[in-house]
This record gives C-alpha cells, structure tokens and sequence, in this order.
C-alpha cells in the first residue's frame, strides 16, 4: 500500500513548546517500509500547515492510508489536515496517533475525519491495521492498540509490554563537581 506519515503542525508556539524530529512516524515508517509498503513523510513543522500544499500532495501522490501524529496542542490542526484529505478522495484510510489520541481516543473517534486511532506505540497496530485493510490481517477486534468505529467506538487497549531486555548496569556516584 501507498502511505503518507504526518505529524500536526504546531502553530501557536510558547515557552515550553519545542520542536523536534518526529522520531515516532519514523519508527512507524520503518516498520511500515519492512513490510514491503511505499512510505513517504511530510513533516508540517517544516513546512506548515499549509492545505493547498496538502491538497497537491494527497492529489499527486494518491495514498491508501494517510497517518497523522498529534499532540494536545496540535490535534485541531491535525483534525484540519484530516477533513482536507477525505475532502479530496473520502476513501482515503485515515489514520490518528500520538499522545492526544491515546489519552482522548473515543473523542478522535468522534470526528468523521478520522477512520482509525492508534493507542500508544503503533509500530505492530498500523502494520497490523493495514495489513487487514490489503485483505492480509488479523480482523479489527484482534488489532491491539486500536480504536475504530463498529458502529460504536472501540477501543482494543493493549497489554503493558514487557521490560526491555537490557544488562543491568550498576548504578555509580557523580563525581563532584
């Protein structure tokens, strides 16, 4: 399948807000790009939340699923990005993720943009969840980490995962400094 990975924009910024990688949609790309599928990124930090730009994208690349990652803060802006592209093509899959629609996922469900959440780390939910879409993967209901409507909201809670399986490593004093 064709994906594109997005996060939400920031655009109202304050003291405590910061930019960073979206390291997270990369771990998702990965995964995403293992399994065979072609990913590209659109990071809106950069470019920002432009939806004539979006638009173009969506039209000249024609995705099968479009992943949204966003925060708190940036989850109106996500939601804006979602309307844009059912707008375009409404068999677009879309999809939520980050912290906003883990805490809140029947409040994302809500919204008619948004056909899937994603709970917590969505590395093995969105190849899972679009494996299922290609007629490959487990049904919906066995998806953990995953919200969708049926025709209520539902929401698959994983289990915690284990420890990571790391050496102990002995904890030492700082020196003084």
């Amino acid at each position: 399948m064709k994906i594109i990975l997005s996060n939400a924009p920031v655009t109202v910024t304050h003291a405590a807000a910061r930019l960073s990688l979206p390291l997270g949609l990369a771990y998702i790309g990965s995964a995403l790009m293992h399994e065979g599928h072609i990913v590209s990124a659109v990071d809106l930090n950069v470019s920002g939340l432009n939806l004539r730009r979006i638009a173009g994208i969506v039209s000249y690349e024609r995705p099968d699923v479009v992943g949204i990652s966003a925060m708190t803060e940036t989850y109106e802006n996500g939601l804006e990005v979602a309307r844009k592209i059912k707008e375009i093509d409404p068999s677009i899959v879309t999809v939520m993720g980050g912290a906003h629609p883990t805490i809140l996922p029947r409040e994302v469900l809500a919204e008619e943009a948004a056909d899937y959440v994603v709970v917590g780390d969505g590395e093995r939910t969105i190849v899972e969840l679009v494996a299922a879409l290609g007629g490959d993967g487990p049904g919906l209901k066995d998806i953990a980490g995953l919200g969708y409507q049926s025709p209520e909201p539902r929401v698959n809670h994983r289990p915690p995962p284990p420890h990571p399986a790391h050496p102990r490593v002995p904890a030492r004093p700082l020196p003084p400094s």
